[in-house]
């Protein structure tokens, strides 16, 4: 019998502190209801903001999450070794940003957190993976 495997994109466009708490909780939530679920979680707009660390850290709503953020790991293979020095709720979370909006935010790449992927567009990344059949949330 073969296994389901399960896919979600998280889309986070919201600059507010509330709706990046309801998004770690909401991939927590599903990855331990779904164990080996895989998540990508684009963050677009004002939100570009929260994968500065500076910013998550000099917060008092969001430093809490910031070793989740930026402990984040990329996905996982069945077999690998999983480092649970990570918040378990972050595990195999890709992290994605969009260029647009780091670029109309006036924010370097080399300013985000190093386990950020950058994409071109964070619309037409998830139409693809609508497309390709992963399950979409819109958490703010």
């Amino acid at each position: 019998m073969q296994q389901t495997i399960y896919q979600v994109v998280f889309q986070l466009s919201s600059f507010e502190p509330r709706h990046l708490k309801n998004a770690v909780s909401q991939i927590s939530n599903a990855q331990m209801a779904l164990p080996g679920l895989k998540v990508e979680w684009v963050l677009h707009g004002e939100a570009v903001r929260f994968l500065l660390a500076d910013v998550l850290l000099n917060n008092e709503d969001t430093k809490s999450l910031y070793p989740a953020i930026s402990g984040a790991s990329k996905f996982l293979e069945p077999g690998d070794l999983v480092d649970h020095a990570y918040p378990a709720g972050l595990e195999n979370v890709r992290i994605l940003a969009c260029k647009h909006a780091l670029n109309s935010q006036n924010i370097s790449a080399e300013r985000i957190l190093p386990n950020v992927t950058i994409i071109a567009s964070a619309v037409a990344h998830i139409i693809a993976r609508q497309a390709a059949g992963w399950s979409y949330i819109k958490v703010g």
